[in-house]
């Protein structure tokens, strides 16, 4: 999976105590979407003609792309020669360049702005872990707000930025507030501990300096208390990992260790190990449903540990389970409380987990991070699965923790776009056949058009999810097995 150079902006203001400015990636964003970051993006190809004095190659390039994108997201220009264009001409060129009606190399050198690398201070590089679908090498930069400028946010990509003390942000993140990456929190780490200490911010921020994250990661926490730590599994594409989280704080439950290998249960050993040697326990291993993907490891973590197995009564059937768990049921970690909740539709006994302090939801097959979700018949179930996504837009869900991909922000406004792509995917199976009698294989070709013959085998199952259910409600039928065709008023 390629990655893809970007920058990202550590923006600062009142030297003496210092606020940065972070933004909200819209809910609908694919990588991160609802969860706090730094004003940044990827790299673009113009980006290496724009000369920067004092930098050449790449370490040019990065910061072009630092400034280029703080303009684009919060309007703030880091350039010699800003402060000479009008409010109105910075605005009117930020405009034509979220239209790509402007290119940002033209702007520079019609309005005669100069770049300097001085101003943006090297605080950091950090690459995204392999199980992610999108993945980044990003820089960061610290660099302070120019006289005279003021931080805003278009909504698009964004949906809102403020400025915030680092101390109060962290606050905020660990009271489950906001959701945010790694290397967004260990920044605020580092320049709340400068505060701290009396130093300057670039003090702190130097010593994120090789920060780069290793190809096989360590913790990510990217919500307090809930860590993830994916590992390599037979999983179905796109996906290659299964994430396997660990969550609480005194006392902790492990959900979906889906790898029996030796060099994956090692990876997840860098996240639990440290956790043990604190002192911390283990209370129980909990499985979201009884594809191999996601218990795979289990017995051998039973053994281990010595805690048992639970699973809801319909998954324990078929995995090493020592003991069911209902839906409603409590999982009480110390003084954190999850709620298992019966989930059904991937899979039959299919069970999400509930963190009523953040209202993340360990969300397994549910919903998934990279791909989407097959619904393969006769243990998976559309109608099913249609209500499960109902029931959870009823309850308090802030974020989705999914068993493949990374975790997303926004969960209403995701579970909701779930629910109307299944039902818009059942009017073009329905239009369809409104033209005529067809076999799976033709409606396979009319309704889902837009997936690479690649994933027909995997699609031509959620396809016969959605017949079996209009079947049920009377709305087709199938002729001599192998025909479908509109049931007529």
């Amino acid at each position: 999976m390629p990655i893809h150079p970007s920058s990202a902006v550590v923006l600062l203001r009142n030297p003496p105590s210092p606020d940065v400015y972070w933004v909200r990636r819209a809910d609908r964003q694919s990588y991160l979407g609802g969860f706090h970051s730094f004003p940044g993006g990827r790299m673009a190809s113009e980006d290496a003609t724009v000369p920067v004095d004092g930098a050449r190659g790449d370490e040019a390039s990065s910061r072009v792309a630092a400034v280029r994108e703080c303009f684009e997201e919060c309007g703030v220009l880091l350039a010699r020669g800003a402060e000479k264009l009008a409010p109105e001409k910075r605005a009117e060129a930020r405009r034509a360049l979220l239209a790509q009606e402007l290119r940002f190399g033209d702007f520079c050198r019609e309005a005669g702005l100069q770049i300097r690398a001085g101003d943006l201070e090297a605080c950091g590089q950090w690459v995204t872990p392999e199980f992610s679908s999108l993945r980044f090498r990003a820089w960061y930069y610290l660099a302070w707000l120019p006289e005279g400028q003021h931080a805003s946010v278009i909504p698009g990509e964004l949906s809102e930025g403020s400025w915030v003390r680092p101390r109060e942000a962290l606050v905020a993140w660990r009271n489950g507030r906001i959701f945010a990456a790694p290397p967004v929190l260990r920044t605020l780490e580092a320049l709340a501990t400068a505060a701290a200490e009396g130093l300057a911010p670039s003090a702190g921020l130097s010593r994120l300096e090789g920060s780069a994250s290793p190809e096989r990661p360590g913790p990510i926490e990217m919500a307090q208390g809930i860590r993830l730590s994916p590992l390599r599994t037979q999983t179905l594409p796109p996906a290659t990992h299964t994430n396997c989280y660990i969550v609480g704080d005194d006392v902790l439950a492990i959900f979906d260790p889906g790898s029996a290998e030796p060099t994956e249960l090692a990876v997840l050993d860098i996240t639990l190990d440290p956790l043990l040697a604190e002192g911390r326990r283990v209370q129980g291993i909990y499985l979201t449903h009884h594809h191999s993907d996601h218990w795979g490891g289990a017995a051998l973590l039973r053994d281990r540990l010595g805690v048992p197995v639970f699973a809801h009564p319909n998954t324990a059937s078929r995995v090493p389970a020592d003991a069911p768990i209902e839906d409603g049921q409590t999982i009480a970690l110390g003084s954190r409380r999850l709620r298992a909740i019966f989930t059904p539709g991937h899979s039959s006994g299919h069970m999400a987990f509930l963190d009523e302090k953040s209202g993340a939801l360990i969300a397994g097959d549910l919903v998934a991070g990279v791909g989407t979700v097959i619904v393969d018949p006769p243990d998976g179930d559309m109608s099913d699965y249609l209500q499960s996504l109902d029931r959870l837009l009823h309850l308090p869900v802030t974020a989705i923790f999914p068993g493949h991909g990374p975790p997303m922000g926004g969960a209403r406004t995701r579970l909701g776009d779930y629910r109307r792509h299944r039902l818009e995917r059942e009017a073009r199976v329905l239009a369809a056949l409104q033209r005529g009698r067809l076999t799976v294989e033709d409606l396979l070709a009319a309704a889902y058009n837009d997936v690479g013959p690649e994933l027909h085998p995997f699609a031509s199952r959620s396809l016969l999810a959605h017949l079996i259910k209009l079947e049920k409600e009377n709305r087709v039928r199938c002729e001599a097995g192998a025909v479908w065709e509109v049931v007529k008023p």
